[in-house]
């Protein structure tokens, strides 16, 4: 087997009972619980990345691609969490698009074990739900955030939200809800938040996205399959019983309150995150106390398109936000050809000046050179006149001598 570089010279069970998780690489059972190290005849846990809610998150390295991928792993025994994670598994083994974590037949897969001294409150049995998908090399929108504490520029928004409306699009289409668009959720393919200069900036959507990174939506742990969805008012929307899943600050009140929930739950949520890059804010922070609403605009001057789009799409009231990705498409194809507009007219303006600045430099050469064509004719003018009167004065001194002489003889 050729072992990648990136490979490290320990692994790392994944058995939360585990009392040493730290292994030698090479051994294929952990040395302290016995434990597999090497997943469905393919993957080697090399080390865990995070941990939060239900699941555990670690990179392993696959035997078959040689490649490293990202493994989750669900702690959450309860029917429920087992039934979000396997729909999270079979949306994601189902979807196809550059902008979802690639996930292949058969990453889903249990791995079981008997435990030989079982812990205090645990099973002498357990298996662990595994899902193996594409790891996404980048960072996140938050990482980004703190690079640019008064705000990310608006081109690089207006882009972000173009990518992140495509994929919702892609999952909308087939019934299904994120439910967690946030920052943190976000990332951008192969790139460093200290590349992102001014003088990348490209106002074609296809070219800053070659650019400056394809974003990704990732942690689909919350997402939710609907048959099928209606707008209410507020007041009357029929509350039903599902999972709970809100982000502070990103969830709209429908999500909070157990409401109806559709296309325009992630719209809500996905305005807020631009609100949030484009100002360096908390969205939370920025609520009127009396209204709920959003106070941003003038923390960050935008194009009032593009502003007033982000305030429809935060409206408290789903019936006021965007219906589908369709209608937040055409307004930001508005958006770009107003931006476009506006860069020709820069460019125009641009180029007025540095034609004036040149045609006043080539006056001022020219000027400067027909003052020194002066000076040098007026020095041989000066010259030559110079020379005519000594030629002149000698002549006439000449003729006197001459006369002078004649008369003394």
């Amino acid at each position: 087997m050729t072992v990648h570089q990136s490979v490290l010279s320990t692994i790392h069970c994944i058995n939360p009972h585990c009392l040493s998780p730290i292994q030698a690489w090479g051994n294929n059972f952990c040395q302290s619980c016995g434990t597999p190290l090497l997943l469905n005849d393919r993957y080697i846990p090399l080390r865990k990345l995070s941990a939060g809610g239900f699941a555990k998150i670690y990179i392993v390295w696959d035997q078959e691609t040689q490649t490293e991928r990202i493994l989750k792993v669900l702690l959450e025994s309860s029917p429920k969490a087992l039934e979000l994670f396997d729909q999270e598994a079979w949306i994601l083994a189902s979807m196809r698009h550059s902008g979802i974590p690639r996930v292949e037949t058969g990453d889903y897969f249990h791995l079981r074990k008997r435990n030989s001294q079982p812990a205090v409150g645990h099973s002498s049995q357990w298996f662990l739900p595994c899902l193996v998908m594409e790891k996404i090399d980048g960072c996140t929108l938050e990482e980004i955030l703190e690079q640019y504490p008064q705000g990310c520029p608006d081109f690089y928004v207006i882009n972000w939200l173009s990518q992140a409306v495509e994929i919702l699009w892609e999952l909308h289409r087939r019934k299904i809800i994120h439910r967690d668009i946030k920052p943190s959720n976000l990332m951008l393919r192969e790139i460093q938040p200290s590349t992102l200069t001014k003088s990348s900036l490209s106002y074609s959507f296809h070219h800053q996205r070659k650019k400056r990174g394809q974003l990704v939506i990732i942690d689909f742990g919350g997402v939710k399959q609907i048959s099928s969805y209606k707008i209410q008012p507020r007041e009357t929307v029929a509350k039903r019983s599902t999972t709970r899943l809100v982000s502070p600050g990103y969830s709209p009140p429908e999500q909070i309150n157990g409401g109806e929930i559709g296309p325009f739950t992630d719209f809500y949520a996905l305005g807020r995150t631009c609100i949030h890059l484009l100002t360096g804010q908390y969205p939370a922070e920025l609520e009127d106390p009396s209204t709920g609403k959003l106070k941003w605009r003038q923390l960050k001057p935008v194009h009032p398109a593009l502003a007033n789009l982000l305030d429809d799409m935060v409206s408290l009231d789903p019936a006021q936000r965007p219906a589908t990705a369709a209608e937040v498409q055409v307004r930001l194809a508005k958006i770009y050809r107003r931006q476009k507009r506006s860069l020709r007219i820069y460019s125009l303006a641009t180029l007025a000046t540095t034609v004036k600045n040149l045609l006043i430099a080539q006056l001022k050469n020219l000027s400067e050179n027909i003052n020194r064509l002066f000076f040098t004719l007026s020095k041989i003018f000066n010259q030559i006149i110079s020379g005519c009167v000594d030629t002149i004065w000698e002549m006439v001194l000449g003729a006197v001598g001459g006369v002078l002489g004649q008369h003394s003889d």
